[in-house]
């Protein structure tokens, strides 16, 4: 799997011990620095010189965005590395290609654990359920997205993120809609897409817990923007809730503008992207989308030093993609995080033991803080941004938005 794989150009990657360096543009491949901290370890990707992890993401098909997630790991690796690295060692990965495939995800767990004898693994992948079980019965630090309920199971405590997909829902997206003014929603969903049933019975709840009237509208296609338009008149709506894609979305939405059909609220679940700016037009003006990180648009130190990472270390990366970046960027500060925990001599039970202690994470303001000591603790918080009058940017709306839990 590994001969064919693409690598960085040599002027930003080392050859260090067989695993790659990711990338020391500022200090190199020399060890001279290593700190005399560093001490000899038994813990399999532990040396004195670096820890070795590995990184599983789909860098083949369609999963475009876990690319962009893979230079904040970049990102965030080479801050680490320009200033010392974690108790005087480097911090280094190997990757493998898991194609967003549970059998695939398994497999390729295996080889960077067995072959690549790495520490811990980061997770930029929605099939991490392939190998949960493998990785759980042998101790070894997960970092991830939580995209799957196998993250919150009670035997993962070695599975750590920093928001967790949860059953659980919560009215935060009813008062939005009804903050904006809404009071009838059309929730629209693709209708090749069986699993969206659940999404839809959780959006309609969060609506009617705060007084807000909904109805799904499946899509077969959108070839016809100004037909969605006219139904979604038909039913006397006044607000769109979109669990289709950005484009589609916006599509539908300069449709309604269009067809003189009045919508006072239009929220996307997806598509906080500066590509999606680019991809749907005039039409997503004045759409609301929410956020799980602190939005980019924020001016807190910790952003400021993410896109100077992301400008130092992952240059490769335009500006469109850095929102999907961020997720890799906080994963990876959340791994570091840990190994600092650790100790000096990090083993992956210590590793595990002193993260799952952690009673609050928000990687220096970057997400909304998030308690580690429950595995799977869900999330009722968000940001909210908003599509700016010219079609252009994000503007902030609200920094710190939260629900509160309903019966579903």
């Amino acid at each position: 799997m590994n001969s064919s794989r693409p690598t960085m150009s040599r002027a930003r990657a080392c050859a260090f011990g067989g695993a790659l360096i990711i990338p020391l543009a500022l200090v190199g491949c020399a060890s001279g620095s290593i700190s005399n901290r560093a001490q000899a370890c038994d813990t399999p990707g532990v040396t004195p010189t670096q820890i070795k992890l590995g990184l599983l993401y789909p860098d083949s098909g369609t999963s475009a965005s876990f690319s962009s997630a893979r230079a904040g790991v970049d990102a965030r690796l080479g801050d680490a590395n320009a200033h010392g690295g974690i108790d005087g060692r480097h911090v280094v990965y190997d990757w493998e290609d898991d194609q967003d495939l549970p059998s695939t995800n398994s497999h390729a767990a295996r080889i960077l654990v067995d072959s690549g004898q790495v520490f811990g693994l980061l997770e930029e992948s929605a099939a991490a359920s392939g190998a949960s079980d493998y990785l759980t019965q042998k101790h070894i630090p997960v970092v991830g997205l939580s995209s799957e309920d196998v993250w919150s199971k009670p035997a993962s405590t070695n599975m750590f993120a920093w928001q967790y997909a949860t059953s659980q829902v919560d009215d935060v997206y009813g008062r939005i809609v009804k903050q904006a003014g809404g009071t009838k929603a059309v929730i629209l969903v693709p209708s090749d897409a069986p699993i969206l049933t659940k999404v839809v019975k959780q959006i309609s709840t969060s609506l009617a817990a705060v007084g807000v009237d909904s109805e799904p509208l499946a899509l077969d296609t959108v070839s016809d923007p100004a037909a969605a338009a006219r139904r979604i008149g038909s039913m006397h709506a006044d607000a769109i809730v979109g669990a289709v894609d950005i484009a589609s979305f916006g599509k539908i939405a300069q449709a309604t503008v269009e067809a003189n059909v009045h919508i006072k609220v239009k929220l996307s679940l997806t598509g906080y992207d500066r590509a999606s700016l680019a991809s749907a037009g005039s039409g997503l003006i004045g759409v609301y989308l929410p956020s799980f990180t602190t939005p980019l648009e924020s001016n807190i130190p910790a952003m400021t030093r993410f896109k100077q990472d992301m400008a130092q270390f992952a240059p490769e990366l335009a500006e469109s993609g850095q929102a999907s970046a961020l997720q890799g960027y906080v994963d990876t500060d959340l791994m570091l995080t840990g190994l600092e925990k650790a100790g000096s001599c990090p083993t992956r039970d210590g590793f595990i033991h002193a993260l799952r202690s952690t009673s609050s994470y928000d990687a220096n303001g970057l997400v909304l803080p998030i308690d580690l000591r429950t595995v799977g603790k869900p999330q009722f918080c968000l940001a909210l941004v908003r599509v700016n009058p010219t079609g252009t940017a994000f503007e902030v709306v609200n920094g710190h938005l939260c629900g509160v839990p309903v019966a579903s």
